[in-house]
């Protein structure tokens, strides 16, 4: 833990990047929507692009079937990173 004081902090720094990852995936995509493209070909674009993920990222696979981690701050980074991803698909 040279970085970080404990396992905690060093888990907390992996969620945060973990749902920033996620909000940058959800804007590259919402934001290069085609004219005239309905709700359900954005939600088609964005399983894609994340399955493409799950395939060429193992460790973003092993995170997100880990389950939400278990530290303090946890659900706040959750409920930011959902709340941010809401924004940019209700734009």
């Amino acid at each position: 833990y040279r970085y970080f004081p404990d396992k905690e902090a060093v888990a907390a720094a992996l969620a945060r990047e973990f749902q920033d990852s996620h909000v940058t995936l959800v804007a590259r995509h919402t934001a290069e929507h085609p004219p005239g493209e309905t709700v359900e070909g954005l939600i088609r674009r964005l399983v894609d692009a994340f399955a493409e993920r799950f395939r060429t990222e193992p460790g973003f696979r092993s995170l997100w079937l880990a389950g939400p981690p278990r530290f303090p701050e946890a659900r706040e980074l959750s409920d930011g990173a959902n709340a941010r991803v809401a924004a940019l698909v209700h734009r």
